[in-house]
């Protein structure tokens, strides 16, 4: 209006979630006054579809600081774009501001959660194999910020759980093994679900699933360089009790078979006879240091196949060269 001070309006904040969960629930207004001390009372208005009734005001109590609003109003606030508008009243008038737009956002993303390969034998239930692919998939528009997988045992205690920032992936292996370090019990019953939270803090989850696990093979990956000196097949006496470890592992299935194979990088001349011999050596270990039967244990070597890391680094190099030592559940037969 002609006779008063111009008036400008900033939103801090675009995209708001009004549910009380502590994170992102209001929208904050800044005034910004030519003339604050004239002001005799200031206002902010918001309005939905219809731009001359406004659905809510927040009072400008303090005209040094910002205003907050928690999406109150005398109607039910629905997910969209709002606009706000302030008003400042002077002796002589009223100074309107510029319109802000902003977004209510209360709709938690669209997850979807699905677990593979399963097992379905006539007369038996559906069972899950374990190592299993998860596939997941977290949808919204305004991002995801984080993500949850968590199973449960059949007492509904957390046995495992992974988690990560933004979106969560597409496939995501899991080998069985829990937070503890243990193995599922194969032939039992797990329950898994998804959690994933936007970036205003709604969250929603997959319906959990309850599903018979059966676990097919576990595989304990070994560093080459913590178990062998370099360019040397005789395990180190300090890589016993990294070794010793699985023997835990190896008494739950008496009657497995046992796979050991070796792998190097693509820098050793005799990649297969080195890896070999370093997995015939982990094979000696096993049998004679904690017992398990020579005839249950195969080797072979490998040499550079099957890279797990980029073999043009050191880093890379290192990761490259392992022993795997895979027990193989007779269960799952």
């Amino acid at each position: 209006m002609w006779g008063t001070p111009p008036l400008k309006l900033k939103v801090k904040q675009k995209v708001f979630s009004p549910n009380n969960d502590g994170y992102k629930d209001y929208v904050e207004f800044e005034n910004l006054y030519q003339s604050q001390e004239k002001v005799l009372s200031s206002a902010v208005e918001i309005f939905g579809n219809d731009d001359e009734i406004p659905v809510a005001a927040v009072q400008v109590e303090d005209l040094t600081k910002s205003v907050s609003w928690y999406g109150a109003g005398e109607l039910m606030l629905y997910d969209g774009v709002y606009k706000a508008k302030s008003y400042a009243v002077y002796r002589q008038g009223k100074s309107f501001s510029n319109t802000q737009e902003f977004e209510i956002d209360n709709t938690p993303p669209a997850v979807n959660m699905s677990a593979e390969p399963k097992l379905l034998k006539p007369g038996m239930q559906e069972a899950l194999i374990i190592p299993s692919i998860i596939s997941m998939s977290a949808i919204d528009k305004n991002g995801i910020d984080k993500w949850q997988l968590v199973v449960w045992d059949i007492d509904k205690k957390i046995f495992y759980t992974a988690s990560g920032k933004g979106a969560p992936p597409d496939k995501f292996r899991w080998d069985g093994k829990g937070n503890s370090g243990e193995y599922v019990n194969t032939g039992q019953i797990y329950y898994y679900a998804m959690t994933a939270w936007d970036r205003l803090g709604n969250k929603a989850q997959t319906e959990p699933q309850s599903q018979v696990v059966l676990l097919k093979e576990i595989k304990l990956t070994y560093s080459s360089d913590a178990l062998f000196d370099k360019n040397s097949a005789d395990v180190k006496i300090s890589a016993y009790s990294a070794l010793k470890s699985m023997k835990k592992v190896l008494e739950k299935y008496p009657d497995s078979e046992i796979l050991v194979a070796g792998y190097t990088d693509n820098t050793d001349a005799d990649s297969i006879g080195t890896s070999l011999q370093r997995a015939e050596a982990v094979k000696f270990f096993m049998s004679n240091l904690i017992g398990i039967e020579e005839s249950r244990i195969k080797t072979e070597g490998n040499g550079d196949m099957s890279p797990i890391a980029d073999n043009s680094t050191e880093e890379g190099r290192a990761k490259n060269r392992r022993v795997e030592v895979t027990i193989k559940s007779t269960i799952y037969k």
